[in-house]
């Protein structure tokens, strides 16, 4: 995306140039035909005396083109320029989004890491809970210690449950904040689109222009 939009901006300033050099070649073109308007006039017994005016009417009508030709070109080369301008613009905003997206994809991984390492780390407890609980039937003169230790492992249990549980919802949000990055970055893509699209029919409207242009040179 970034080297398509580094190539418009290239084709939009070679555009540019060629658009300056179109309004000097009309210019020239006016003042080639004004000219040749007033030399035919120069000599009132001359036989093309009598087309003085129809010659200066058709004149003035190839001006009047003219002119609405090179005033459509500097529309054109507006709509160019703010439609390059809109561009850049989503370009930006993609890459921000983009940044966005990959925060929130490895605060996600983070969340689902820690919640993995959680929910071992208590499953481990509970197997040790489990344990302590059989060598109590095996060996009551150790019950009341493993019992305390039971207890003791079982609050630990709960509490990381809880973390686990937490760490749970985290990941729920994060997936949310996720698939909403991911759901703006679509959009952002799909407006792209449509820009360039609307950039491709502006460069087809100019070449019809510059092709009326040749014509009426």
């Amino acid at each position: 995306v970034v080297l398509h939009l580094e190539q418009e901006r290239h084709a939009g300033m070679a555009q540019q140039g060629e658009l300056a050099g179109l309004r000097q070649k009309l210019r020239a073109l006016a003042a080639d035909s004004i000219l040749a308007a007033s030399g035919g006039a120069g000599d009132g017994r001359s036989p093309a005396n009598s087309l003085k005016r129809p010659l200066s009417v058709r004149m003035a009508g190839i001006e009047d083109l003219l002119e609405e030709a090179a005033a459509d070109l500097e529309q054109l080369e507006g709509h160019i320029s703010a439609s390059t301008q809109r561009l850049l613009g989503l370009q930006a905003q993609n890459l921000a989004l983009g940044q966005q997206v990959s925060e929130a994809l490895r605060r996600r991984a983070e969340a689902e890491a820690q919640a993995v390492e959680q929910s071992q780390r208590a499953q481990a407890l509970r197997d040790e809970a489990d344990a302590l609980q059989r060598s109590i039937g095996a060996d009551q003169q150790l019950s009341s210690r493993l019992a305390a230790q039971l207890g003791a492992a079982r609050s630990e249990v709960q509490h990381l449950e809880r973390q686990a549980a937490e760490q749970v919802e985290e990941l729920r949000r994060c997936r949310a904040a996720s698939q909403e990055q991911e759901e703006r970055a679509a959009e952002a893509r799909q407006r792209l689109i449509q820009e360039q699209h609307d950039h491709g029919v502006a460069q087809h409207e100019r070449k019809a222009v510059e092709r009326e242009l040749a014509q009426l040179q």
